[in-house]
């Protein structure tokens, strides 16, 4: 995949997101769209970067992630050093369907390896926030204890650490079993 050098910023990074990039398709009653570059990590960090904010991203994907999905990231000037493309793993691939109601699932029908303080950017280490866009427990706990213990403020989004992303099950032993320990790792 080639990568446009002239849109890289060096930092210091105001912000840094991490979390997973989709493959995303979305399906109605009626009818399906996609596929569509999906998730948090995508959208937060390319509307930062169109602000003017210097925003990094950390996520992995797989070889077969469609080149033109990572444009939109490119062009909003977002630094990548911290989007790897793993040679021997898939891009998180989702189907989000949504009923006649409007209520809505998400099927995750492939999945990037979790995200690990190790895949992180030295540079990085200096930001001024972190925000945790996880989707499906993709970023380890221990990772986002140790960016705290660095003094970082850190945000997370819920959603995707047993949250509205995923199945009343896994929300219910979530909150038994780490949703206190998290808030405490995180400012926001």
């Amino acid at each position: 995949m080639q990568l446009n050098t002239e849109n890289i910023v060096i930092g210091p990074f105001e912000i840094i997101a991490i979390g997973f990039i989709f493959n995303e398709n979305i399906q109605f009653a009626d009818s399906t769209i996609g596929p569509l570059l999906g998730a948090t990590v995508s959208y937060s960090s390319t509307v930062l970067g169109r602000l003017g904010a210097k925003v990094g991203i950390v996520s992995n994907v797989g070889k077969d992630i469609p080149p033109s999905f990572l444009q939109p990231i490119y062009e909003s000037r977002v630094d990548t050093s911290g989007l790897h493309i793993r040679e021997d793993s898939p891009t998180t691939t989702t189907l989000l369907v949504y009923d006649k109601k409007g209520f809505k699932n998400i099927k995750y029908l492939k999945k990037a390896p979790t995200i690990t303080f190790e895949d992180i950017p030295k540079d990085y280490l200096n930001s001024k926030v972190v925000y945790f866009c996880a989707v499906d427990f993709d970023i380890k706990p221990e990772t986002v204890q140790k960016l705290k213990s660095l003094g970082i403020t850190t945000a997370a989004d819920m959603g995707g650490f047993g949250g509205a992303h995923n199945s009343d099950e896994t929300r219910c032993e979530f909150i038994k079993d780490r949703a206190r320990n998290l808030k405490a790792y995180t400012d926001y």
